[in-house]
């Protein structure tokens, strides 16, 4: 077993499954996206829903500060390519937006944050024929 796997078998002893989908983690689910003396940075990305979720494995000769600012990076990267809706690999703009229809607005926003408020979660009386 080379480097790489055993720090495979580390990751996977701790995070056994996805924390969205409950899915078990496998082997092919972690990939290595950078190798720095003493740090190895991974990404956990599960098949099923694509969560992400990224790893700083510390070796004996390395800097726990240096691992978590590596972390701190790829995660700050990952939230700026969400925040802009693009998607990693491409780089092409990802509309979510609805081509018609009204636009929601800041009222809207607030009258659905006070039904959920004493939403009680039961669709079927709130949906139900009176």
């Amino acid at each position: 077993m080379d480097d790489f796997d055993q720090i495979k078998h580390l990751v996977l002893q701790q995070l056994n499954r996805c924390v969205v989908c409950h899915r078990d983690y496998e082997y092919g689910d972690i990939t290595s996206v950078q190798r720095k003396p003493g740090v190895w940075t991974l990404m956990v990305e599960c098949e099923q829903c694509h969560s992400r979720n990224y790893i700083a494995a510390v070796t004996n000769d390395g800097n726990p500060e240096d691992a978590m600012l590596e972390v701190r990076s790829l995660t700050q990267k990952a939230m700026r390519d969400l925040a802009r809706h693009t998607s990693p690999d491409t780089e092409e703009l990802v509309s979510e937006a609805p081509t018609s229809g009204e636009r929601v607005t800041a009222v809207d926003v607030l009258e659905m944050h006070d039904f959920l408020k004493d939403f009680d979660g039961d669709f079927s009386k709130l949906f139900r024929s009176s």
